[in-house]
């Protein structure tokens, strides 16, 4: 089994990197930290890996994630840290002990990547994380806006409370209007 799959390496491999040059040009300007590669080194790409970073808002990974697999694609959450593994917490390892790994753990969302993947199902991904991005960020950026108004009100601060509206009627105006896949 494996000598005949080394056989389609080169091919798989180059589909990967063909899939991966259409996410990397249909997320670039998307709120997530696509990956990268040197180019003093040729991946095989046997995952692509996304990064929820710096939201504006409070959408996690896994409403995301959650979102993905409602749209029937096969999203995949990985890199559980080592040391929260029940062998390592066992030996006193304990959450907290390597913040930055917990993070990346919380952060990241592999997208399918398969090297059959087909045009009908690449067009599918790269549309539904856009539409996903933009009604998630949309929709708690809203919240966001609405808590601060409230706010602003109970203050009694009619320049702050107006200077919002302005703020999210324009946002709101530019999420309702504005086509994700376009």
């Amino acid at each position: 089994l494996g000598l005949s799959q080394l056989n389609r390496l080169d091919k798989y491999v180059k589909s990967r990197h063909e899939i991966v040059k259409l996410y990397n040009s249909k997320f670039k300007n998307l709120n997530i930290q696509l990956p990268s590669q040197s180019t003093k080194i040729y991946s095989s790409y046997h995952l692509y890996p996304i990064r929820i970073k710096n939201s504006p808002t409070t959408t996690t990974q896994k409403q995301i994630y959650d979102a993905l697999w409602k749209k029937d694609i096969a999203a995949n959450l990985l890199y559980v840290p080592l040391h929260r593994h029940p062998y390592y917490e066992n030996l006193g390892f304990k959450s907290g002990d390597f913040p930055q790994a917990e993070q990346f753990h919380r952060e990241v969302i592999c997208l399918p990547i398969f090297p059959k993947l087909t045009k009908e199902q690449k067009t599918k991904v790269v549309k539904s994380l856009k539409v996903i991005l933009q009604l998630l960020f949309g929709k708690t950026l809203l919240i966001f806006v609405l808590d601060a108004i409230i706010i602003s009100l109970k203050l009694s601060n009619p320049i702050i409370v107006g200077w919002l509206l302005l703020i999210s009627c324009n946002d709101l105006a530019f999420n309702f209007s504005h086509k994700p896949w376009s």
